[in-house]
């Protein structure tokens, strides 16, 4: 536990929140302002910052949580749809220093735009092809 991570302090009950789901390794519970209805934050129980940090297994563990969760909004609230929003990094404008996705149930008509508005890179892509290829796959 990180004393100074709202998550943390979420996770550890110092902090109320509406935790929706909870298992050995995962959580899943409404951020303090939601995009759409039934808006999750899925994060680890462990405090990892980012996922730079974030063990393999937990991760997985996050997707089957995330899988399921996508499920069961689609079954319960009738989402049609699902976006899940990540950032790691500053850069990344990373604002909670403990790892999570958001999951966004999403309907017909909904009028929210979870896709940025981004300029197209232009910088060639044979040479960052070359450097980005990975030839060997980790074992």
């Amino acid at each position: 536990m990180n004393e100074n991570c709202t998550f943390c302090k979420i996770i550890n009950g110092f902090k109320k929140a509406h935790v929706v789901y909870q298992d050995d390794s995962t959580i899943a519970f409404f951020p303090r302002v939601m995009y759409t209805k039934g808006h999750l934050i899925i994060a680890p129980i462990d405090h990892y910052v980012d996922i730079f940090q974030v063990r393999e297994d937990i991760l997985a563990s996050m997707m089957e949580t995330i899988k399921f969760l996508s499920l069961h909004c689609k079954e319960v609230l009738g989402a049609e749809g699902i976006n899940l929003l990540h950032a790691s990094g500053e850069s990344a404008q990373q604002s909670i220093p403990h790892f999570h996705i958001h999951l966004l149930p999403r309907f017909n008509n909904d009028m929210l735009d979870a896709w940025p508005n981004m300029p197209a890179w232009d910088g060639g892509s044979e040479e960052l092809y070359n450097k980005l290829k990975v030839i060997d796959t980790p074992a």
